[in-house]
This record gives C-alpha cells, sequence and structure tokens, in this order.
C-alpha cells in the first residue's frame, strides 16, 4: 500500500505520472492510505483511504506506466530511442481499442473524456510539450487497459458505478460504499425490519431497469454477488464490481463464440448464461439471460438449505413476503421453470409484479404506522 503510493508519487515527482489527483496525492496529502484489500483480480493495487475525510478506494491495473504501454503506445528504434505516435495516431489507437473491447464508440474529444487533462501548455517549450503528450498517452493507455477506469469515467452522469474523483499515473480513485445489509442464516427480522428490506429491493430494481434502457445497449452484470452492490450516502444503490460490466454485444460475442461445448452452461461468462448449440456442439446465438433473472436468483431469493427454520440469505425470502411476491420472485428467478439449471431471461411483466408487490408492502406498513 504505501510503497505503491510512494511509486506513484515518484513518477509524479518526474512528471511522468500525471493527473488531476496527483497534486492531491503527493503534496498536498489529503489522500492517506488507511489499509489494503486482497484477492481484486486483474488489480495490482487496491486499497483504502481517506481522501478529505471521505472515505473511498484507490485502485490501479499497474502502477509501472510503461508495462501496458511498451509495444503498443511506444516502440523502441533503431538507435535505441523511443518513437511515438502523433496526438490524431494515438486518439485513433484509443478508439479502435474501445470498439474492439468494450463496444464503446465516445463523440468528441475522446481523450479528454476518458481523462480530462492538458495534453499541451503555451508555456512550455516544443521539447516539453513532446514530452507532456509522451507521458500523457502512457497515462491514458494504462488507464483505459482497466474496464472500471473506463466505465466510472465514461457513464459518470449516470451514477450507477461508484463516484470517480479522479487519477495520478495508472492509480484512480472512486468512492467506498456501504455494503447491503443482507440477512443470513436464523436470523428472524420484524415486518418493519423486513419493509427496511422491500425498500432496498426497490431500489436494486431501479438499478436493473437503469442499467437496460440508460445506454445504446442493456449492460449486463456477469458477476452478481450481495457484496458487489452498495449503497452511497444518499442512500442509491450502486453496483462496484464494475470489471465484470459489459455491454450487451461483448456478452453476445462471448458466450456465442463458437468454441466446443457439450452443455449450456460451457458457454456462459459467469452470471450471463450462453447457450449450446447441441446438434453442433458449438456455443451459439446471443446472452440468453438479463440481469433481472440473475438479481431475483442471487439477491432476492439466495441460498436456502432447504428447511423454512433455517430461513435463507435471499434479501426478500422471507415469511413476511406475500404469496403474489413469492411467486413472482420464483418466476423472475427461474423464468422458464428448469430442472436442470437453465436461465432465461426474466420479463418485463416479471419486473411490473415484483415491483408492485414490493410496493403493496410498504403501503401496508405505512397503513399501520398511521394507526398508531
Amino acid at each position: 500500500m504505501d510503497n505503491a503510493h510512494d511509486i506513484i508519487c515518484e513518477q509524479a515527482s518526474r512528471g511522468e505520472a500525471l493527473g488531476d489527483m496527483c497534486i492531491e496525492m503527493c503534496e498536498g496529502q489529503t489522500v492517506k492510505p488507511v489499509k489494503c484489500q486482497a484477492g481484486h483480480e486483474g488489480k495490482e493495487v487496491v486499497f483504502e483511504a481517506t481522501f478529505r475525510d471521505i472515505e473511498v478506494f484507490v485502485k490501479a491495473r499497474t502502477v509501472y506506466l510503461e508495462n501496458d504501454s511498451d509495444g503498443s503506445v511506444f516502440w523502441t528504434g533503431g538507435g535505441g530511442e523511443k518513437q511515438y505516435p502523433d496526438k490524431e495516431q494515438f486518439t485513433m489507437m484509443v478508439n479502435t481499442h474501445l470498439s474492439m473491447n468494450l463496444n464503446l464508440s465516445i463523440e468528441g474529444n475522446v481523450l479528454f473524456k476518458l481523462w480530462p487533462n492538458i495534453l499541451n501548455r503555451e508555456s512550455f517549450s516544443e521539447h516539453q510539450n513532446e514530452a507532456l503528450l509522451a507521458n500523457s498517452m502512457k497515462n491514458i493507455w494504462t488507464l483505459i487497459m482497466d474496464n472500471e477506469y473506463v466505465f466510472t469515467r465514461i457513464f459518470k452522469q449516470y451514477d450507477v458505478f461508484p463516484e470517480l474523483f479522479g487519477s495520478c499515473g495508472g492509480a484512480y480513485i472512486v468512492e467506498k460504499l456501504r455494503p447491503l445489509d443482507m440477512p443470513y442464516y436464523l436470523h428472524r427480522v420484524s415486518f418493519q425490519g423486513w419493509v427496511e428490506r422491500v425498500r432496498l429491493g426497490l431500489a436494486i430494481l431501479d438499478l436493473v431497469e437503469e442499467l437496460e434502457s440508460m445506454f445504446d445497449y442493456p449492460v449486463h452484470l456477469c458477476d452478481v454477488k450481495s457484496e458487489h452492490f452498495g449503497l452511497s450516502d444518499h442512500g442509491r444503490v450502486k453496483f462496484l464490481d464494475v470489471d465484470n460490466v459489459y455491454l450487451k454485444p461483448i456478452v453476445d460475442k462471448t458466450v456465442g463464440d463458437g468454441t466446443d461445448c457439450e452443455k449450456h452452461s460451457d458457454c456462459d461468462l459467469f452470471d450471463c448464461r450462453g447457450r449450446c448449440d447441441l446438434v453442433s456442439q458449438k456455443c451459439a446465438g446471443e446472452v440468453v439471460n438479463n440481469n433481472l433473472q440473475v438479481v431475483c436468483q442471487k439477491i432476492f431469493l439466495g441460498d436456502s438449505l432447504g428447511f423454512k427454520f433455517l430461513g435463507g440469505t435471499g434479501l426478500l425470502a422471507s415469511r413476511h413476503a406475500s404469496k403474489s411476491l413469492q411467486q413472482a420472485l420464483q418466476s423472475c428467478s427461474n423464468p422458464s421453470n428448469s430442472k436442470d439449471g437453465t436461465r432465461l431471461r426474466a420479463e418485463d411483466s416479471t419486473f411490473q409484479k415484483l415491483y408492485s408487490s414490493l410496493k403493496e408492502a410498504i403501503s401496508i406498513q405505512d397503513m399501520l404506522n398511521n394507526h398508531v
């Protein structure tokens, strides 16, 4: 943690690590490391910190700016000198990467939208500006190799992912969210406590609906766990595991890539379900389920050991749930009523039934409160 912080600030002192948070991290010391976080696949650095008394995470796929840039952003000439593309060529490289790997097309000044920093200073000499552009390209390239950074930066205005405060070198800073209060086995809850879960369930459904409709293509959450959701200080539910978030065309291309298969699950991308053509024994077609189905199965219903007295781990799995809500949850979790684990997409009508059933529970609580 301290080592990563020192490396970033050493790079910043040499003008190599750039970004809108470098002064905060290295000179103002308003970003203070607190503790490390272990086991983040694909991230070299993840640690908790405070930023002006706000709890945040500092993340980096890598802090070494030449790891991803060598051979991509620059190459070494015959005389040992580093060669770089010009700004237009680099912009084309960035656009191609985003299009091919994330199915993103960004209009306008793509470099500034990804990394809002100056690439040329009037007070600099030509040589200084060449160095500034070269280092800026290494910073940008390192950051856009991280899907989480790209999605949190580009879709910041939608407020569905943790807020991004800025970056320095290959590191960036995002808000820390409060974990969801999930049930556990043998956990009994009052009706009032159940209604609080219902309110949380409605907030999750709002997020699911936004991910389906706010973007050019539906956004798929391919690794759904309760710990991958969090609550902001304003009570808004956001999705944390942005490394496993993809636009639908990317999921379709992945689950239907023609690889050999014997069963449908061979074609899955984690929770994003694929289909095996059992005749050709190849993964084919589009993703067959959606976020609503996965959320119903893994968050709302959760795990059960098969004994009612033990309860379950689902947010909405409770004796307080009405029969209509229980039916809607079952239909949403397993739309085709499959016995072999096959899961299809949950329909819009199921979403409406769920939403109205949850609203009804809140109405009952409001009526009880008014009679007290």
